[in-house]
């Protein structure tokens, strides 16, 4: 009687996601633009690719920091 009911699971692990990405892209480059690429990301200060590409593509505004040599050296 009792043996066709399953067991009941715990809740462990992560909670679920309320809006997953479930699209995602994939981009080639070449050589001069992979470094163009890599150029704008460092200025950018952002701390992941995807958030930089992210920021980019949906036109948010990202702050460029420069630093000079001078300053860092008190």
């Amino acid at each position: 009687m009792e043996k066709n009911k399953l067991p009941r699971r715990g809740k462990g692990g992560r909670p679920p996601k309320i809006d997953i990405a479930k699209y995602r892209y994939s981009v080639n480059f070449s050589a001069e633009d992979h470094a163009r690429f890599l150029t704008m990301y460092e200025q950018s200060g952002l701390l992941s690719k995807a958030a930089f590409i992210k920021a980019r593509v949906f036109g948010d505004v990202f702050r460029v920091i420069k630093a000079t040599a001078e300053r860092w050296n008190m």
